[in-house]
This record gives structure tokens, C-alpha cells and sequence, in this order.
């Protein structure tokens, strides 16, 4: 049990959508080898218009490098204002325990 906790957090871990996984059994790589190979000659046959247009339009969905970047950048700027706000708070709690501690004290007097 536990070593499929670690698998799994193992796999969360990793960086998702960058690469396709291959397949492992050798049947379904084979087949997948076949079906590029196929796909390619459709494309040279049909100039990439015909039957293989599919695959142009498909590209546009992929993310491309300044894509991944961008993201990257708002993901550590999102950061950078959680970690700011997380010091505010912290700061702010103090401040407020301070002022507690400091109106007990001019009670009790």
C-alpha cells in the first residue's frame, strides 16, 4: 500500500502534458508506428490538404514554448503574491497580539 502512495505521488509529481507517453506493450507501439507511418505518406500524397488536414489543425492546440513560459511567469508571480500576503497576515497577527498584550497590561495596573 504504500509503495503505490509513493507511485502515485511520484507520478502527480511529475511536469503533466509536456510529452506524450510511448506505449509500453509492443503490439500498441507497433500499431502506432504503422499509423505515423501511414499518416506521413497521406500527408506527402495529399500535399497535407486531403485526408491529413487534421493533423495542421491539431498543431495550433498544442502549447508552444512562450506559451509554457507565460504560464510559468504567472505561476511564480501568483506565488510571489501568496508568499507576500502570508508575511502580511503573519505581520498583522503579531500587530494585533501586541496591542492585546499591551491593553492587558494598562488593565492590570
Amino acid at each position: 500500500m504504500a509503495k503505490s502512495r509513493l507511485d502515485l505521488r511520484a507520478r502527480v509529481s511529475e511536469a503533466t502534458g509536456r510529452r506524450r507517453k510511448k506505449p509500453s506493450n509492443r503490439v500498441e507501439s507497433a500499431f502506432n508506428d504503422v499509423a505515423n507511418l501511414v499518416r506521413g505518406a497521406g500527408d506527402r500524397l495529399f500535399g497535407a490538404s486531403g485526408e491529413g488536414a487534421g493533423a495542421t489543425k491539431r498543431g495550433s492546440s498544442k502549447k508552444s514554448a512562450t506559451d509554457r513560459k507565460r504560464k510559468g511567469q504567472q505561476r511564480q508571480a501568483a506565488a510571489k503574491k501568496r508568499g507576500a500576503a502570508r508575511i502580511r497576515s503573519g505581520q498583522q497577527r503579531q500587530a494585533a497580539a501586541k496591542k492585546a498584550t499591551r491593553t492587558r497590561r494598562a488593565k492590570s495596573s
